[in-house]
Protein backbone atom coordinates (compact mmCIF):
# COMPACT_ATOMS: atom_id res chain seq x y z
CA UNK A 1 0.00 0.00 0.00
CA UNK A 2 1.77 3.47 -1.17
CA UNK A 3 0.04 5.47 1.83
CA UNK A 4 2.02 3.13 4.76
CA UNK A 5 5.06 3.25 2.35
CA UNK A 6 4.82 7.20 2.20
CA UNK A 7 4.56 6.76 6.48
CA UNK A 8 7.41 4.35 6.62
CA UNK A 9 9.57 6.38 4.93
CA UNK A 10 8.99 9.29 6.74
CA UNK A 11 9.57 7.49 9.97
CA UNK A 12 12.49 5.77 8.55
CA UNK A 13 13.60 9.29 7.32
CA UNK A 14 14.34 8.39 3.75
CA UNK A 15 13.17 11.43 2.26
CA UNK A 16 14.85 11.29 -0.94
CA UNK A 17 12.81 8.13 -1.45
CA UNK A 18 9.37 9.57 0.00
CA UNK A 19 9.82 12.37 -2.41
CA UNK A 20 9.87 10.21 -5.38
CA UNK A 21 5.80 9.10 -4.53
CA UNK A 22 4.75 12.45 -5.50
CA UNK A 23 3.50 13.45 -8.67
CA UNK A 24 5.72 15.18 -10.59
CA UNK A 25 4.59 18.71 -9.72
CA UNK A 26 4.95 18.13 -6.25
CA UNK A 27 8.20 16.47 -6.65
CA UNK A 28 8.88 19.93 -8.48
CA UNK A 29 7.83 22.31 -5.40
CA UNK A 30 9.01 19.93 -2.38
CA UNK A 31 12.66 18.97 -1.84
CA UNK A 32 13.74 16.03 -0.05
CA UNK A 33 15.86 18.74 2.04
CA UNK A 34 12.31 20.98 2.47
CA UNK A 35 10.27 17.32 3.40
CA UNK A 36 13.38 16.70 6.20
CA UNK A 37 13.30 20.23 7.64
CA UNK A 38 9.03 19.91 8.16
CA UNK A 39 9.60 16.04 9.20
CA UNK A 40 11.99 17.01 11.77
CA UNK A 41 10.18 20.03 13.40
CA UNK A 42 6.73 18.09 13.28
CA UNK A 43 8.35 14.81 15.10
CA UNK A 44 10.51 17.00 17.48
CA UNK A 45 7.67 18.67 18.84
CA UNK A 46 5.60 15.41 19.43
CA UNK A 47 8.65 13.63 21.36
CA UNK A 48 9.38 11.17 17.80
CA UNK A 49 7.34 8.63 16.12
CA UNK A 50 6.72 5.09 17.36
CA UNK A 51 4.89 3.07 15.25
CA UNK A 52 3.15 3.54 11.60
CA UNK A 53 -0.83 2.47 12.16
CA UNK A 54 -2.64 1.07 9.19
CA UNK A 55 -4.04 3.49 6.47
CA UNK A 56 -7.76 4.16 6.65
CA UNK A 57 -8.79 5.11 2.78
CA UNK A 58 -11.46 7.83 2.80
CA UNK A 59 -13.52 9.80 0.35
CA UNK A 60 -12.28 13.21 -0.22
CA UNK A 61 -13.57 16.14 -2.45
CA UNK A 62 -14.12 15.58 -6.33
CA UNK A 63 -12.10 12.96 -7.36
CA UNK A 64 -9.31 12.71 -5.03
CA UNK A 65 -8.75 9.81 -1.95
CA UNK A 66 -8.06 10.34 1.49
CA UNK A 67 -5.76 8.47 3.44
CA UNK A 68 -5.10 9.03 7.24
CA UNK A 69 -2.21 6.91 8.75
CA UNK A 70 -1.96 7.42 12.44
CA UNK A 71 1.74 8.23 13.51
CA UNK A 72 1.95 7.32 17.25
CA UNK A 73 4.13 9.79 18.59
CA UNK A 74 5.87 9.34 22.34
CA UNK A 75 4.29 12.50 23.37
CA UNK A 76 0.58 11.45 21.92
CA UNK A 77 -1.06 10.02 19.38
CA UNK A 78 -1.39 12.60 15.85
CA UNK A 79 -2.98 11.05 12.66
CA UNK A 80 -1.14 12.00 9.29
CA UNK A 81 -2.72 12.28 6.02
CA UNK A 82 -2.24 12.43 2.63
CA UNK A 83 -4.51 12.82 -0.15
CA UNK A 84 -4.05 10.90 -3.84
CA UNK A 85 -5.32 10.97 -7.20
CA UNK A 86 -8.13 8.92 -8.86
CA UNK A 87 -6.41 5.43 -9.71
CA UNK A 88 -3.49 5.84 -7.19
CA UNK A 89 -4.01 3.18 -5.18
CA UNK A 90 -3.86 3.86 -1.37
Amino acid sequence: MVARRFAVLLRDEHFDQTVELFAPPLRAAVSSEALRLAWAAEAAAHGGIRAVQEPEVEAGETDLLRVRAGLPSHRRRRPGALATGPGTPA
